[in-house]
This record gives structure tokens, sequence and C-alpha cells, in this order.
């Protein structure tokens, strides 16, 4: 039956209204969203007979594991099944799919995860050097010395010593050894480290929200102003994407 426009019968309008005012709809969307990131998202609708009629009254959102693109045009999204190379199309009605065009390209690659997962690697690890760095920071190396006769035992007393050193500020050592001191200069490891975090930092804000003074940093208010427009003009093209889906 061809309906013409502004002419639905009123129960189809309540009908529609009523779901998509439904707080389980408003849910699926923001699980919708996970596309963004992943390149598509997937939330399946769990129909059952309700008052007298056939409806969805559950959304469960899908790993995106559980899909696989078709193999020749690399767009179509499909279930991926056990021992099928080329998966299983999906059934009508079942599942909602929003694949976000949030750059050109395969949907694959489209997903903000992707290269901000280098830069969530590159954090990860400084930060790691940046913690070693500040546990030595300001101690002075210490060097043991052992004459040419000392057993493996005296090696490793001389070498607990000068680990203990740094913690106890005291050590035995047997005679005929020594250990000396010297100094380290690590004056600027919170520059190099911390450049670096900031610097990944803003290109993270860059690819996510479009600029930074939203999220790192700002100068003037009126700068301040143009780049919330960014941000904003990003937020309502993932809005229209959405609403289209």
């Amino acid at each position: 039956v061809t309906i013409e426009a502004g002419k639905a019968p009123t129960r189809i309008v309540d009908a529609v209204t009523e779901l998509v005012n439904d707080p389980e709809f408003g849910e699926a969307l923001g699980n919708l969203t996970d596309g963004i990131s992943k390149g598509y998202a997937v939330v399946e609708m769990m129909w059952e007979y309700e008052r007298k009629a056939l409806r969805p009254v559950e959304y469960r959102a899908r790993d995106p594991r559980f899909f696989q693109l078709d193999r020749l045009s690399l767009s179509d999204l499909r279930l991926a099944v056990d021992g099928s190379h080329e998966g299983v199309e999906l059934p009508q009605a079942k599942f909602l799919r929003h694949l976000p065009r949030t750059k050109l390209g395969l949907p694959l690659r489209r997903g903000m995860a992707r290269p901000a997962a280098w830069g969530y690697l590159i954090q990860q690890f400084t930060l790691q050097d940046w913690a070693a760095f500040s546990e030595v920071y300001g101690m002075p190396l210490r060097v043991g010395k052992y004459n040419a006769s000392a057993s493996a035992a005296d090696k490793r007393t001389l070498l607990k010593a000068v680990a203990s050193i740094a913690n106890d500020a005291a050590a035995i050592i047997p005679a005929g050894m020594d250990i000396e001191f010297h100094e380290v200069n690590g004056a600027n490891g919170a520059a190099v480290f911390g450049g670096l975090l900031e610097y990944v930092d803003k290109q993270v804000s860059k690819l996510v929200v479009g600029q930074t003074m939203t999220s790192d940093d700002g100068s003037s208010l009126g700068q301040a102003k143009i780049h919330n427009e960014v941000r904003l003009d990003i937020l309502r093209a993932d809005g229209k994407q959405l609403a289209r889906t």
C-alpha cells in the first residue's frame, strides 16, 4: 500500500513515534555511534508479539567481530560463520547497521580507532619510560669495582650492595672492592617525555574533534569559539549520518 506524504494513518504515526521515543531505541542509537571508532556498528533487534503487534522489544549491541565484509566489494556487511569464507547474508529487519563515512575509503579503514591506536601505543610506551626515568631521576650512577681474584659470590655481594644503596643508603662490601658514584644529568627528562605525550595528545584531539582548544588548551575567546565550531560541525555531520541510518 502506498501512503502519500503527510497522510499516514494516525495509528501508524503513533506506533512509529512510540518506537522512536522508547528508551531502548535511544540506547541503540548510542551503541551505533561505536561505528565512528571501528568503521561499523551493529545492533540486533529482538522481535516479539506485544499488544497484538510484532515489534522490537530489545536492541542488543553485537561485537563487530561477529561480522565481516564481503570479499569482492569490501563494503557489504555479512554475518561471520565458522567454515564460511564469504560469511552469510544478514536477514532483513533483524540488524541495524551503521557504517559512518568519517573519511573516504573502505569501511574497515574508516574507523577513528585505527589511526588513534598508534598514538595510544606511543603514549603507553612513553609513560612507561617516564615512570622508569622518574624512579631513578636524581640518583647518581653507582659503579662497583672488584679485583681480578674476586669470586662469583663476591661479585653477587657487590652487586647487591650497589643495588641496595638507593633504598637503604648503606651497604657493606668485601675488602678490596669499592663503589664509585657518577652524577647523571637528567634535567631535560620532563621536557622530552612530557613534550612527546603532549604532542600525541594534540594529534589524537585533532583526529577526534578536529581541533585542540576544547580538549587540550586555549589562548583566546575568539579562537576558542572558532575551534568549537569545528567540533560542532563534526558533531552535526555524525548526527546526520546516524539519522540516515
